[in-house]
């Protein structure tokens, strides 16, 4: 959620609800009241029929209702399921390189000489004056700087984005960003443009398979507009880091030399033991050398909290109402079944007198009331495997199709209603089958 984000309570979403609630409560209150006055008494208390032991057909609105409710639980659980698996995901799987140390900083000024390399490497030199700093890097897109350059698509049936960084020859060392295999490129690569390029670990394995990635061609890699990458040469292999905001299940970055000619200015990359503190001392210097530069500086690990809480927010915000979604599933399957036991208490008396056991009869009702609970799952999963598909940027690291997630949800919604069947039937199988036919 954005800073801007309104959380207030808002009149008209009460006002909203409580009509709800009003109509439900009305609704609900009114539905047995038809039914009792519906029909002649003698029908009623013979259960329609229920000395004959006919087999009852359920009210196929009462069906719907009890269908309907498993479907928008089971909808509700699974993508609740989902967002909390791609909280966890995402928390665990580390960012892979050090944001606690390191700061960026976009370069306000003449924009034709910030661009030129010459005057960045003045900047840089400036920068590298300051008692605090460790290391400067220059990248075109600097960590969580808001401005990114990506290739999104679909290959083999599954989304993938991959994140290009033209950087120099500084910028996994200022970064703390591990090179797993190969090595990096070196200052001259990076004067001479040279077609090399490093890839992350994910990105190898997806496209290059248990074969080393080591010079082989990048152009193996598809890109966005369906065609190939350039053909550069992969001469080193990165572990896996969180550098920007993801969109897709999977992710993988490409780092290419910084290229001499450019549209926008790049932005620097600076790392300090204590950045927040740093801050200050690099604007001053930066502003010492060119008093019309107008720096600003964001800390590095502000973006990646700003990434993990917006995804930790809505899996807690989502659980909740899961778990409200579960629990009036249960009761309403409960309520539900409880009510057609009793209209079905002589069915179950003639059953049981004819030979049936208490197992037959609760195996019946429990297979009877969990009808409509099944159906209503698979149209709620169907829906849920639609909508993650179409909302799979909010998904970053797992399928939307993740089968941990739709069997967690799944199995909730099973054993809920499951237990919430057993119930009634049980005590529907332990009646005095004389008692209830000669009441009739």
């Amino acid at each position: 959620l954005s800073p801007e984000t309104d959380l207030r309570p808002d009149g008209r979403v009460l006002l909203f609800a409580l009509a709800v609630a009003v109509v439900s409560g009305v609704g609900a209150g009114l539905s047995p009241a038809r039914f009792g006055t519906r029909g002649d008494i003698l029908s009623a208390l013979r259960a329609d029929g229920g000395i004959t032991g006919g087999r009852q057909r359920p009210s196929r609105l009462r069906t719907s209702f009890v269908g309907f409710q498993a479907a928008v639980s089971m909808l509700l659980l699974a993508c609740a399921a989902l967002l909390t698996r791609t909280a966890v995901t995402v928390t665990r799987a580390g960012i892979g390189y050090d944001a606690d140390r390191v700061m960026t900083v976009y370069l306000g000024g003449p924009r034709d000489e910030v661009n030129a390399d010459t005057y960045l490497q003045r900047l840089v030199d400036a920068v590298r004056q300051v008692p605090s700093v460790q290391r400067v890097s220059i990248a075109q897109y600097p960590p969580f700087g808001g401005l990114v350059w990506s290739d999104n698509f679909t290959h083999q049936g599954r989304d993938y984005e991959i994140y290009k960084h033209p950087a120099d020859a500084e910028f996994f060392a200022t970064l703390g960003l591990r090179v797993v295999r190969g090595r990096a490129f070196t200052r001259d690569e990076v004067a001479a443009a040279a077609p090399v390029a490093l890839i992350s670990e994910n990105l190898a394995r997806t496209f290059f398979g248990e074969g080393d990635a080591i010079g082989q061609s990048l152009s193996r890699v598809p890109r966005e507009d369906d065609g190939r990458q350039p053909h550069s040469i992969v001469i080193g292999v990165v572990a896996d880091a969180l550098l920007a905001h993801l969109h897709s299940e999977r992710s993988g970055a490409i780092y290419l030399p910084l290229e001499r000619k450019r549209s926008n200015p790049p932005g620097l990359i600076v790392r300090a033991a204590a950045p927040g503190l740093t801050a200050l001392q690099v604007d001053l210097a930066l502003r010492r050398l060119d008093a019309r530069l107008r720096p600003s500086t964001t800390l590095v690990r502000e973006g990646v909290d700003r990434f993990l809480d917006a995804k930790r927010m809505v899996a807690s915000l989502s659980g909740p109402v899961a778990v409200l979604s579960l629990l009036l599933a249960v009761l309403g399957v409960f309520g539900v079944t409880a009510f057609v036991v009793r209209q079905r208490s002589h069915e179950v008396s003639v059953r049981m007198a004819v030979g049936a056991s208490a197992a037959d009869v609760r195996r019946l009702l429990v297979l009877d009331s969990l009808r409509p609970v099944l159906i209503g799952l698979a149209a709620g999963l169907a829906g849920a495997l639609g909508l993650s598909r179409m909302f799979a940027s909010m998904l970053p690291g797992i399928s939307p199709h993740d089968p941990i997630a739709i069997l967690i949800a799944t199995s909730l919604l099973l054993i809920g209603a499951l237990a919430a069947v057993l119930g009634p039937a049980r005590r529907a199988s332990r009646v005095d089958p004389a008692a209830v036919l000669r009441q009739a």
